[in-house]
């Protein structure tokens, strides 16, 4: 799947630059970030996505609600989510 466009959401910045590398390799045409659960909701309404990676554990929504909130009302409901955590 060649040129698939990937949400990266992490609080940390280190996480997310490792993140959109490894997506980068894989071949992804682009890669938006965002540093919370709420930014990336934002950004995940209002553009098209193929792939959402989250964390778990963020401030202001964390990674579940954040799925919870994709899933249960997003024309784009079924777009695969990888949830990545260091816990």
């Amino acid at each position: 799947m060649r040129g698939f466009r990937v949400l990266v959401v992490d609080d940390s910045r280190a996480a997310r630059q490792v993140l959109v590398a490894a997506m980068t390799s894989l071949g992804s045409g682009a890669c938006d970030e965002a540093a919370d659960g709420a930014e990336a909701l934002k950004r995940f309404v209002s553009g098209e996505y193929d792939l959402v990676v989250t964390d778990v554990h963020m401030p202001r929504l964390d990674g579940l609600k954040l799925i919870h909130h994709i899933r249960s009302g997003s024309r784009r409901a079924q777009v695969p989510i990888l949830v990545v955590t260091t816990d």
